[in-house]
């Protein structure tokens, strides 16, 4: 099955691998790879990882504080987020009401 990146989801992925270089050198590559994991386990076993609805779960890294976001099509796998599985608490908010945000934006982006 394919995978594509939502752009935001994109965006997300390079500001953390950013800052993971910038805390360490090298860091943010190690993230990288560990990503790239998450993604080959995705795609290997799509259903078999955290599910939030019906089409959307959540595949945990196993190094750093990131789930990859993604939703199950007929003919594609969506990753619709790299997300910092802790900063819901950073900005007061339940990880329910920050997924629907994601939510929202994977709606929206699968709409056009």
């Amino acid at each position: 099955m394919e995978i594509r990146f939502l752009e935001i989801a994109q965006v997300e992925l390079d500001e953390a691998v950013e800052y993971y270089n910038v805390e360490s050198p090298g860091l943010g590559d190690e993230f990288l790879l560990e990503v790239l994991d998450v993604i080959k386990r995705i795609r290997q076993f799509p259903v078999a990882w955290h599910p939030f609805t019906e089409k959307t779960r959540r595949c945990q890294t196993r190094r750093f504080p990131y789930g990859v976001i993604y939703q199950i099509l007929e003919t594609e796998i969506v990753i619709g987020a790299v997300a910092h599985l802790q900063f819901h608490t950073v900005f007061n908010c339940s990880l329910t009401s920050c997924f629907c945000s994601w939510r929202l934006i994977l709606r929206n982006s699968l709409a056009s």
